[in-house]
């Protein structure tokens, strides 16, 4: 559950003094979660890290091959940087997203099923982190809550219902924008009917 899992990494110092122990709490806390909860935690900390960094490349580190090339991208962080806490940020992203992969788990951008702003696990491919909405060209954070708001409300049943969903103020949530970020505009006849295939798959297993 990624909640315990942000409550785990979350955690406050209950006894200030007492750092050694602290430490050593949240350490074997945040183990456990790794170990045993791979698929919550890597999420919730690619989700945390990502906050504090705009242009990271995340295609091209989950398309690394071996370490050799994880190594010389990590290497252009510092070029230009002067900011500490991005090229931190940037480099735990990137060993994250390669650990992740020697476990299992692929990166993936965006798709119709992703959450507004976090890194989440899909329903439909096991083993794959999904990049959150906010993540494709030209959606915007309030974009992507309505895209999640309205599915979350009431499942899509087709291209064409995905297309008549309208926000309160009776605007287009899936606008041009939105669609050309996901893949999902000038749909064929045929790849209308993939479609409506992937949602029915979808909406059976959740």
């Amino acid at each position: 559950n990624p909640a315990v899992i942000k409550n785990i990494l979350g955690i406050k110092y209950l006894f200030p003094e007492a750092h050694a122990v602290s430490y050593a709490s949240d350490a074997y806390s945040i183990a456990f979660a790794k170990l045993y909860y791979p698929a919550a935690f890597y999420p919730v900390l690619l989700s945390q890290y990502a906050k504090d960094v705009s242009d990271f490349n995340f295609e091209e580190v989950s398309a690394c091959k071996n370490l050799a090339e994880l190594k010389k991208i990590e290497k252009t962080y510092s070029v230009g940087q002067g900011q500490d806490v991005v090229i931190k940020c940037k480099t735990r992203l990137a060993w994250l997203i390669w650990e992740a992969k020697l476990r299992g788990y692929e990166l993936k951008p965006a798709t119709i099923f992703s959450l507004p702003d976090q890194f989440s696990i899909s329903k439909d491919e096991p083993g794959v982190i999904l990049m959150p909405l906010t993540s494709l060209t030209g959606v915007a954070e309030n974009s992507a809550q309505k895209v999640y708001e309205t599915i979350k409300t009431k499942p899509l049943t087709s291209y064409e219902d995905m297309l008549s969903r309208k926000d309160d103020l009776n605007r287009t949530i899936f606008n041009k924008k939105v669609l050309t970020g996901l893949g999902l505009n000038d749909f064929t006849i045929a790849m209308q009917q993939k479609f409506f295939m992937f949602l029915k798959r979808h909406n059976e297993q959740s």
